[in-house]
Formats: structure tokens, sequence, C-alpha cells
């Protein structure tokens, strides 16, 4: 298993957290039929698949299977379920598509996915500067690909299988890759004139020789080629040069989040105006996620375009349920920080956190704080309880 580009990230040593979770990749590569796992600097859980699937799926990474490798439920840790997620990038013909990106609404994936309008600067040899309007589109038709893979686990099938039934399996008549297009073309229509500039599909298998590679978050580019890598929501893209090799889709890191108690006006309009995402809920584990630590050090002079977001609706992200209470307070702005444009609960504005019951956060609330959380009709002189005869009986019974 090769971690180069995983140490490179943490130059002072690979955190224990990532250790643990690799072990899983090394039991898989010491099985038969597992040829390599080369680990990329994106690695880490998918806290959003994982939570909302209801077990560990992992991303960054690129898994070299035999032929005849034959996939069970215990594969599910690596086959990520946005299978072929597509990443569109458009040039933008009119003001239109700006002004709809930031009203409408859109049918984007529920982790991970966006549709937002960006800008690039270039200068020429004078100090003119040139601006161009782009809109990318990142995301998958995840039923389907869901479906696909169910039928792949289920079935036990080998790669030789998969790899055919990814190109030539039909659901309700298209292929995946067929109704990839189509669920993409239904989000532009609602967006204006776009032309198409480049479509990368990545979370894919790609067949070598005698095996077969599942690239997940990961491309694979040409020293010739270019590459449209995504930085983070609020930063946006980069085209870079292709490395020969597998390469990360994405340089965001998996768990780490931007400290929104030390955002500026203007950057707390960035995060909660210019990107919009569906409910009302103030949090949004995908938009405040920050690139891995040595990104800069990744694009180098690698970095060829920047394509920075002016606009977008994002993917919502609906696990704040399964956060800990410490992730829930730290991405909850202040009530006064929160601009006036965003829609949100009235009881976040009252600085109100709504969070679930757990038996360690109700322990912790009642032995350091009953007397504030509990009723006064309850408190006695002191700290005595004034308790109905009826609830003591429910509370004392064995």
């Amino acid at each position: 298993m090769d971690t180069s580009q995983l140490s490179l990230r943490f130059p002072n040593g690979i955190p224990r957290k990532l250790k643990d979770q690799l072990s899983k990749f090394q039991q898989l590569i010491d099985t038969k039929g597992a040829v390599r796992c080369r680990i990329l600097s994106n690695f880490g859980q998918d806290i959003e698949q994982s939570y909302s699937k209801g077990y560990d799926i992992y991303k960054g990474f690129v898994l070299e299977l035999s032929k005849d490798y034959s996939l069970t439920q215990h594969d599910k840790f690596w086959l990520h379920p946005e299978l072929m997620k597509t990443r569109n990038l458009y040039k933008s013909k009119t003001s239109e598509a700006k002004e709809n990106i930031s009203n409408k609404t859109f049918n984007i994936g529920a982790c991970g996915s966006s549709v937002a309008y960006y800008t690039t600067h270039s200068f020429d040899e004078l100090g003119g500067t040139t601006k161009e309007d782009f809109v990318i589109v990142d995301t998958s038709e995840n039923d389907v690909a869901q479906s696909a893979i169910d039928h792949w686990i289920n079935s036990g099938a080998d790669m030789r299988q998969v790899y055919s039934d990814l190109h030539t399996l039909k659901f309700d008549g298209k292929t995946l890759k067929d109704h990839t297009e189509k669920y993409i073309e239904g989000i532009t229509s609602n967006v204006g004139d776009l032309e198409l500039v480049s479509s990368t599909a990545y979370n894919t298998f790609l067949r070598s020789k005698d095996t077969f590679l599942f690239y997940n978050h990961a491309l694979k580019a040409n020293t010739e080629e270019r590459a449209l890598v995504h930085i983070s929501p609020l930063m946006g893209y980069a085209m870079v040069k292709g490395k020969g090799m597998e390469m990360e889709s994405d340089l965001l890191s998996c768990s780490d989040y931007l400290d929104i108690s030390k955002f500026t006006e203007q950057q707390r309009r960035r995060a909660y105006v210019s990107c919009r995402w569906n409910g009302k809920s103030i949090i949004n584990t995908y938009c405040l996620r920050k690139p891995v630590e040595n990104f800069k050090d990744w694009l180098g002079e690698e970095k060829i375009v920047s394509y920075r977001m002016e606009t977008g609706y994002f993917s919502s992200c609906p696990i704040v349920d399964r956060l800990s209470p410490e992730i829930v307070l730290f991405l909850t702005p202040e009530a006064t920080l929160i601009p006036e444009q965003k829609e949100t609960f009235s009881y976040v504005k009252k600085n109100i956190i709504k969070l679930p019951a757990t038996p360690e956060l109700l322990q912790k609330l009642v032995t350091e704080h009953w007397q504030t959380v509990l009723s006064k009709k309850y408190i006695s002189s002191g700290d005595n309880l004034a308790l109905p005869r009826e609830l003591l009986e429910k509370l004392l019974q064995k």
C-alpha cells in the first residue's frame, strides 16, 4: 500500500486516526485478488456519506483489483456510492446564469455536490485584466448508482462483470452514464445558455491490461492533459497540469472546518449568502470544509487557472443530528453574526441550538446545570427537588 502522498500532507507523521482507517485497506490488500492501493492526500472517511448510509465509507485512493475479484458486502467501505460522479465545466455566455444560480434551487446530490458560478482573471503584458465567467456542475445520479452497486454486491459480481455492466447495464432503458448525462442536463437547463468545455467522471472503474482500478475521488491525467481539481466550496477549483499518474479529484479534508467565529462580515456573506443550500439549517459540513493542510504546496507550479466561486447552490448535507455537540456548536454562528439575507430557523436567531438528547449530554447537563434547565416548579429551597409523586415513582421504577 502506497501512502507517500498522504505522508507529504502530514510531514510530521500520519495521525493515529488515519492510521487506524488505513488498516482496513491493508487488510484488503492482504486478501486474494487485491493488487495494490495508492492512498492520496485527500484520503479519509467520507463523513456525510458514512452518516447518511449508516456504515463507514472512505475516499481518496486508487484501488487495483484482479479480474477475478468478486464483490461482497465487505467491499462497501471502498466502493463509493457516488458512482460515476461527473464534473462538467461550462463557459457562461450570458449574465443570466449567475442570476439563475443565485435564485433557483437545483436537484443535486444531498452530499458533496454543487452547481455554481465561477470567474477567472488573466493579465496581459500591458497589465490589462480579462475576466471570464464559467459554471461548474459537480454531482452524481445517486439512485441509479446505488442500484448498480446493490446489483453487483448481491450477485457477487467479479471485476470483469462490473466493468462491463458499468458501460452496458441498463436501468429503465439507459446506462448509468446516460442517466448521469440526462440528470445533469436537467440541472443545466435551469441555468441558462452554457457551452460545455470539459467533462470528467470520477468514482469509477478503469481497465488496465489484466486488472481493474477503482478511482475513488481520484483522477488520471497524462502530462499533456489538464485536470479540474476542487480545492473547496468557498475557494473554488483549479485547472492543473496532468501528472501522468493518479491524482486527487479534490483537495478537501474530511473533518476539518473553518472557524466561523473568526469570519469577517464579507466572509460571512460569502459563506451564508453566496453559498445556498436546501432547507433552513445553518450548518453545512460541506461548504465550511477546509482544504487539506498542504494544498498550496500540492498545487505548486501545476496550477494553470483558478476558478473563484461567485455564487452557488450546494448540497445541504443533512447529517446535523449525527454530529457531535462540539462540532454543532463550532459550526453554529452566534446569532448576531448571521447575515439578514440568510434564511434559517427562528430559534437559531435566538441563539438556541437544538441537539439530540444523548445520554452523555443529558448526564452532563443534569449533573452540572440542573438548577438552570429544570422548571422552577421542580426546585425547592437550596439543592432540593420538589417532584410530583407520580414522576418520582417513574424515576425509581426498576
